[in-house]
């Protein structure tokens, strides 16, 4: 709950903007990967 309500956050954050240091794309990279379906054709 606490971390579908932090990739909302994060997702809000950066829909105007890039991440501009390595943590926050660590972060936004992160949370990505943990709530968003993995595209299986790009992977290949």
């Amino acid at each position: 709950e606490d971390l579908e309500m932090l990739w909302q956050i994060v997702q809000e954050r950066f829909a105007s903007s890039k991440p501009k240091n390595f943590l926050d794309d660590f972060l936004l990279t992160t949370l990505k990967a943990m709530f968003e379906k993995p595209d299986v054709e790009a992977q290949v």
